[in-house]
C-alpha cells in the first residue's frame, strides 16, 4: 500500500509540474509565437506595399500584449531547472530586440530579406524553449512531443515562406525561399513517420506559395 501511495504521489507531482509547465511557459510562447509570425508577414507586406501602417500598428499591440504575459507567466514559474531558467532568459534577450526591429522597418534602415529573418531569430529562440522544457523522463512521450514540436516548426517554416514569397524575389531572397522549403518538406516527411497512428491525421498541409518566376535574374 506504501509503494502504491508513493507511486501515485510521484505521478501527481509530476502531473502538476507539467501543468505548471504548460501554463507557465509553454502557452504562451506558442501564443506569442503566433503574434510574431503575423507581425512579421503583415511587416514583410508593408515592405511590398501590401499592407497599410494601420495593420501593422495593430498587429504591433497584439504582439506586445503576448511579449507581456510571456514575461509575466514565465517570471511566475518557481521551480524550473538552470537550463530552463538559461533558454527563457534567451528568449527575453531575443524578444526586447523587437522594438529595435521595429524602428529599422519605420526608418526605412530595413529591408524585406533582413526584417524576415530578424523575427526569424526570435521564434528560433522560442522554439528552443520549447525543445529544452519537452525533456522529460518518459522516453516514449518525450519522442512523441519532440516530433508534435518539431511538426509545429514545419508550420513555422511554412510561415516563412508566406513572408519571404511576396512578390518579385531577389537572389538572396529566392535562396532563402527555397532552403526553407526544403527544410519544411523534410521536417513534414520525418515527422509523419514518427508520429504514432493515432497521432497522425491524414496530412491536409496547405502548399508552399510559389515564389515569382519574373524578375530573379
Amino acid at each position: 500500500m506504501g509503494v502504491i501511495t508513493a507511486v501515485t504521489a510521484t505521478e501527481s507531482l509530476e502531473l502538476r509540474q507539467y501543468k505548471t509547465v504548460w501554463t507557465n511557459l509553454r502557452l504562451p510562447a506558442y501564443k506569442l509565437i503566433n503574434e510574431i509570425q503575423r507581425e512579421r508577414l503583415v511587416s514583410a507586406q508593408l515592405l511590398k506595399n501590401a499592407a497599410t501602417k494601420t495593420a501593422l500598428a495593430t498587429q504591433r499591440t497584439r504582439t506586445d500584449a503576448a511579449r507581456e504575459s510571456f514575461r509575466q507567466l514565465s517570471s511566475n514559474s518557481k521551480d524550473r531547472s538552470e537550463e530552463i531558467r538559461k533558454q527563457v532568459d534567451a528568449v527575453n534577450t531575443a524578444i526586447d530586440r523587437l522594438d529595435a526591429i521595429r524602428g529599422e522597418i519605420d526608418t526605412g534602415l530595413s529591408d524585406r530579406l533582413h526584417t524576415v529573418e530578424s523575427f526569424n531569430a526570435m521564434i528560433d529562440t522560442l522554439f528552443g524553449l520549447h525543445r529544452r522544457v519537452a525533456l522529460i523522463d518518459d522516453i516514449p512521450i518525450y519522442e512523441q512531443s519532440r516530433v508534435v514540436i518539431d511538426m509545429g516548426y514545419a508550420k513555422e517554416l511554412l510561415t516563412r515562406e508566406q513572408a519571404i514569397g511576396l512578390g518579385t524575389l531577389e537572389p538572396a531572397e529566392r535562396r532563402l525561399f527555397t532552403q526553407i522549403v526544403g527544410n519544411r518538406r523534410f521536417l513534414l516527411d520525418q515527422g509523419l513517420a514518427e508520429l504514432d497512428p493515432e497521432l497522425r491525421d491524414p496530412p491536409r498541409w496547405p502548399s508552399s506559395p510559389r515564389p515569382p518566376t519574373s524578375g530573379c535574374g
